[in-house]
């Protein structure tokens, strides 16, 4: 009998083990945002927020900026919703945004003649 009940008790604690496992399966991780809810995110985000965001993606990126001194959409850049951040030093630099939420920077010269 006691046998039966330790036999029943591990059953009971297997089924409920795996009842949890498959609860965590079903909700899974968050679906991934779409680059329009990245850009709206930036886009909401106060100026100086953004200046903050994007000192880091400027950073990130190995290049040399000590501080955003200002920043504005830049519309659309290769299919990519982008922005120009101007360092304190008075380089543009280009911040676009990839499908992935990745941030892609590049110089941003004036074109000359």
């Amino acid at each position: 009998m006691e046998k039966q009940i330790r036999r029943f008790a591990s059953c009971l604690l297997l089924l409920a083990l795996s009842a949890c496992d498959q609860r965590q399966e079903e909700q899974g991780p968050p679906p991934p945002a779409s680059i329009s809810e990245y850009k709206q995110r930036i886009d909401r985000l106060a100026p100086q927020q953004r200046d903050a965001v994007f000192i880091r993606a400027i950073r990130d990126a190995g290049m040399d900026c000590q501080k955003v001194v200002g920043s504005g959409s830049s519309g659309l850049q290769f299919g990519m919703p982008s922005w120009v951040a101007r360092c304190d030093d008075g380089r543009d630099w280009m911040i676009m945004l990839d499908k992935g939420g990745r941030a892609h920077v590049a110089r941003r010269e004036e074109k000359k003649g």
